[in-house]
Formats: C-alpha cells, structure tokens, sequence
C-alpha cells in the first residue's frame, strides 16, 4: 500500500480487498470463470480516475480444456451418472538422464514403473532418456495413474529429470452404453450446453444494460 513494490503476483483473494487508488495495470494469466469476476478484477486498476492498462493472456487450449471439463460434469452429475470424473493427470512422461543410458537402467532399478517403461518401450541403447504414455502404462501396471506419477517422482534425484507434460482427463464408466444410451448422453449434452449459452448471454445483456445506464 505504500507504493514500494511495482508488481504483486497474487490470486483473486488480493483483488477482492485492495482499495488501492494507482494501480496502474492489471494481468491476467488467464480468464477468470465468469464475466462479472473479470469485471471485478480489473476494477482494482485506475481507481484514481487515471489511465489504467487491463491484459489477458488467452489460451485457447485451456478454453477447449475447459468446455471438456464442464461437460464431462454435465454427464457425471446426471441422474443416470454415466460416469465419474476422476482427478486430473498428464499423459506424458519423460525421464531424462545426465549420466546417460546406464543411469537410466539404475534409476529403473528402484523405480518399478519405469523399468516397465523400459521394458514395454525401450529406448536405443545410445538414448539417456525415454518418454512414454502414462496412462498407457498405469493400464498396463494395474495401477492408478497418480500412484504411477508419484513413484516416477520418486525416481528423480541428482542428474534423473523427471516431467510431465500434455494435461489429460481421467474418467470412470460403469460400463459400455449401448446405441440408444449414447445418443442419449449427447442429447442430454447438446440441450444442456445450448442452455448454459442462453444462461450467459442473458448474463452479458443484463451486464452491458447496466453498464449503459
């Protein structure tokens, strides 16, 4: 508050109470979940009455991201509760070695889903890394995916990088729908997406009417 500090990095819980009048900018790392939050952050910038700067960094795979995930919750909250939503994980791995392909065979001795990698994939003998799919290999472990990412960052240590990369969604199904079961599940997803656009479009008129006053 006493203007000694030129950027603060934060999360919405800072806006919400900073009556600070010559704040001068505010960034978004990405899109808040609705439009009057959006409204509400970016109110924290020219309080003064000065020229204020509002960006946003879009990612138009998070939006996609998005969208996947809300109708993914549309079919798990059904009454049928076609399936269950799980929490997320990546669907890539990669371990890299500094010391090259035999510190990567010594790491897999004590890490047994990379020596499954191993097996399953392996690398040529010149490569110091490998990289694999890790659902594919939870699948083939019997494992639950996080107890699978959790043994391969057991395995990181001096000169073992461990990453992971492409977020992906985890689901259950309580088993296969038929035809009609299906075309069911898409309609119930079609009606209720084209009822949620109709929900915030009423949302975004209501807002730009009060703007206009």
């Amino acid at each position: 508050m006493s203007s000694r500090l030129r950027v603060v990095v934060a999360t919405v819980a800072f806006g919400m109470g900073l009556d600070k009048a010559d704040v001068r900018a505010v960034v978004h790392y990405h899109m808040p979940r609705s439009f009057e939050s959006y409204v509400q952050e970016i109110g924290r910038a020219g309080r003064d009455g000065e020229p204020a700067q509002c960006h946003l960094f879009l990612d138009p795979e998070v939006m996609v991201l998005w969208t996947i995930e809300t109708l993914l919750c549309y079919l798990e909250l059904h009454p049928r509760r076609w399936l269950e939503l799980l929490p997320h994980t990546y669907a890539v791995c990669t371990v890299s070695c500094a010391g090259g392909h035999a510190q990567l065979r010594a790491a897999a001795r004590s890490c047994p889903p990379l020596a499954a990698a191993l097996s399953l994939s392996p690398p040529p003998p010149s490569s110091s890394s490998i990289r694999f799919d890790l659902i594919a290999l939870s699948d083939s472990l019997g494992w639950e995916a996080p107890l699978v990412r959790r043994a391969l960052l057991g395995a990181g240590r001096d000169g073992v990088a461990v990453e992971f990369s492409e977020p992906a969604f985890r689901v259950r199904s309580y088993g296969d729908l038929s035809g009609a079961e299906s075309d069911a599940a898409c309609l119930f997803l079609l009606r209720r997406a084209r009822r949620h656009r109709a929900a915030e479009l009423r949302r975004l008129r209501r807002c730009l009417s009060a703007f206009q006053r």
